[in-house]
């Protein structure tokens, strides 16, 4: 009835080293799964889609999804093309869709292993006693939205009846530096983190607006920043966020 598609190459620096295989699971084996399910009948395809990587360096903060596309990593070319590719197999007869373009998502029992959420992986090396590394000078910002709320927005998206691209985000920027206070705080007071140079194909700055999800489907984020840090911090306190 539904295919709920988050399956993904999700290492951007592994998009930008080998393109072409990032394109083969993420663009080709999608494609596979896109006709697939138009053969077999099935009524909608919700698709996690980015909206840290596809809009790239963006002009207007926090920005809707009339803003111009301009992906910066082979990884956010591989999203956007997703989207078009299921709004074209739509018009042929196919699937409904939501693509809901996620900012960046945090919470409990995330993994902080490989390429993960910088918030898992701050709180696995805080708990551990471990300074993380800061990628630049820790001034780029991202919109953190919590898990709950886009499992929320996903069982919105799926029970609707309209197809379109919508973000799933706070509209709120925070800053690494900032978030790694807030993080360290908590779980290492008094820890300072080591910064490294920047790396190729990550934005400054990234806030997305919810306001269309808000109008047309009715959802907002609930959870604060602050709430959302804390519950994460507690569970990686716990120590359940080892290594396997």
């Amino acid at each position: 009835d539904v295919v709920s598609h988050h399956a993904a190459q999700v290492n951007v620096r592994v998009s930008i080293a080998d393109p072409s295989a990032d394109g083969r699971t993420n663009i080709l084996a999608t494609l596979d799964l896109i006709s697939a399910c138009k053969k077999s009948g099935v009524r909608r395809i919700l698709f996690a889609s980015s909206g840290g990587t596809v809009y790239g360096e963006q002009q207007v903060y926090p920005c809707d999804e009339t803003h111009s596309t301009h992906p910066t990593s082979p990884y956010g070319c591989a999203k956007l093309a997703v989207e078009l590719y299921l709004e074209a197999f739509e018009r042929d007869g196919g699937p409904s869709f939501a693509a809901l373009r996620f900012a960046n998502v945090y919470g409990p029992r995330q993994s902080a292993v490989g390429e993960a959420g910088v918030v898992a992986v701050f709180c696995r090396r805080l708990a551990g006693g471990e300074a993380p590394r800061i990628h630049g000078d820790g001034g780029q910002s991202r919109d953190y939205v919590h898990a709950a709320d886009v499992a929320e927005a996903l069982a919105i998206a799926l029970a609707a009846a309209a197809s379109g691209v919508w973000n799933v985000s706070t509209g709120v920027e925070t800053s690494v530096n900032a978030l790694f206070d807030r993080l360290a705080a908590s779980l290492a007071p008094g820890l300072r983190a080591p910064h490294d140079p920047p790396r190729a194909g990550d934005p400054r700055r990234s806030a997305l607006s919810f306001a269309r999800i808000e109008r047309e489907l009715g959802w907002r984020p609930r959870t604060s920043l602050a709430e959302g840090l804390a519950a994460t911090a507690a569970w990686f306190r716990a120590g359940e966020g080892k290594n396997p």
